[in-house]
């Protein structure tokens, strides 16, 4: 998909300069006051269900007795039995919120209960582990450095916020440039080229277990590498090599493959660890780890040069669904069907933050370009926005009307936020304020992945009607 010149949306939402270009797009205030209206409406909305809820007497007699046992007016002036009731029952209501309830106290108890210290269990770990941790280590410092002295900068650059502005003016104006029969069943992943390839290439898997590599510009015909025997579950292209792509699949194996190779050679590594169906794969930053989580509840880490199974990852008491790594390399997000998505170091090993708050199963997670937030998307219609330095989830959105099927952050820049859905389109909120900026609604049945390109010139979804 293609993204128009977005001026018309610029000048409707936004100050135009002299030079005609959109220098301001005041998304910031219109998505706090949202916000607020949303709170406001849902506090009336329990309320109002809470007062419903409430057990009162329906006898005019009974309901007199009850407010002179709490010493207010049996009658006030032109109030009929029904004005009485509904008075009782504002009145009981404020009594039972001003009251601490039950669970309450209960919490207030526990917090108050003096816990021993859980044993702590560990399994030694190799030694190829310990010095993939120290190189990530080293690595990591150097990254971290790098990029908050870039934060800084942007933080200061006038550009950066005019080159965002741009980008959300121009997100309104999505056009569909090319749409393919991807093949014979609902494709289910699809992903960009990145790093120095080419990023008109596109990868996508389907149910059939292929993975299928297209030329968006050209339309050639794909390269088809056959190998997984069970639907395909995700993809990812290495962030350096060019021609290499990971793939995963229900056939609880991961596929490393080198498409500039001849086809008899192009499988390089397969790993069979998983005792369950592969549900995700994603390359660390330096592109020379690989890892993978599964239905089996845990995630692994390989090193690609040795091929070796460096860490198997328990955490989660549900499958595991998705796998991401921080642009740092430092960090790895995990989230599955248990509700909850956790944070692990990658240099000590240790889970250092669990968090819940979804209602139902996390089905995606990506970290921004920053490195500050981490975005999971749910069964429950909804994204969270998690602040790493404060460990919390600082925004919600009320993203679609169905599960939300993946998350991914806009590369490099992050100015854009892109979800898919099972309400058959693919969304796109702003980095600023995560106010809707575009909405692609072209397919016609449920959209599975989506990913998009690091300028933001182009988003690929892949949907179960066999289309990309």
């Amino acid at each position: 998909m293609d993204v128009g010149s977005g001026s018309e949306s610029g000048e409707e939402n936004g100050v135009v300069g002299e030079n005609g270009q959109v220098e301001s797009v005041f998304f910031d205030n219109a998505a706090e006051d949202a916000r607020k209206e949303q709170e406001h409406r849902q506090g009336l909305l329990d309320k109002q269900r809470e007062a419903r809820a409430l057990v009162l007497p329906t006898a005019d007699a009974d309901v007199r007795l009850e407010l002179r046992n709490r010493g207010e007016p049996v009658c006030l002036f032109g109030e009929d039995a029904h004005d009485r009731r509904e008075r009782l029952r504002a009145l009981v209501l404020e009594e039972k919120e001003s009251k601490p309830s039950d669970e309450q106290t209960e919490a207030k108890e526990e917090e108050n209960k003096v816990e021993p210290a859980p044993e702590e269990f560990f399994t030694e770990g190799l030694e190829e582990l310990k010095q993939a941790r120290l190189k990530i280590l080293k690595k990591s410092l150097h990254k971290s450095r790098d990029r908050l002295v870039e934060s800084r900068k942007r933080i200061r650059s006038v550009e950066f916020r005019e080159e965002g502005n741009e980008v959300y003016a121009s997100m309104q104006n999505v056009a569909l440039v090319s749409s393919q029969i991807g093949d014979s069943r609902p494709l289910a992943a699809c992903a960009f080229s990145s790093g120095a390839q080419d990023p008109s290439t596109i990868a996508t898997g389907s149910w059939s277990g292929l993975v299928k590599l297209w030329d968006a510009n050209s339309g050639a015909p794909p390269l088809v590498l056959k190998g997984h025997t069970e639907r395909i579950s995700h993809l990812a292209f290495h962030p350096s090599k060019q021609g290499v792509i990971a793939s995963c699949s229900a056939d609880k194996t991961v596929h490393l493959w080198d498409t500039k190779r001849e086809e008899r050679d192009r499988v390089t590594a397969i790993y069979r660890d998983h005792a369950d169906r592969v549900s995700g794969v994603a390359f660390h930053p330096d592109g020379e780890l690989l890892g993978s989580s599964s239905f089996d509840t845990t995630w692994r880490l390989y090193d690609l040069e040795t091929g070796t199974c460096l860490l198997l990852q328990e955490g989660h008491s549900k499958p595991i669904y998705r796998i991401a790594f921080h642009p740092d390399g430092s960090l790895a997000a995990s989230c599955g069907l248990d509700r909850a998505a956790r944070v692990w170091d990658n240099r000590s090993g240790r889970c250092i933050m669990t968090f819940t708050g979804h209602v139902d199963s996390v089905l995606g997670a990506d970290f921004s370009p920053d490195g500050y937030q981490l975005a999971t998307g749910s069964n429950d219609n909804s994204i969270k926005i998690w602040d790493l330095r404060k460990r919390r989830c600082f925004y919600t959105i009320a993203a679609h009307s169905s599960c939300v099927t993946s998350v991914k952050y806009q590369p490099g820049s992050g100015h854009v936020l892109l979800s898919t859905s099972f309400d058959k389109t693919a969304k796109v909120w702003s980095r600023r304020g995560y106010v809707l900026v575009g909405v692609l609604s072209n397919h016609e049945e449920k959209v599975t992945c989506g990913d998009i390109g690091g300028n933001a010139e182009h988003i690929v979804t892949t949907c179960y009607d066999k289309t990309w």
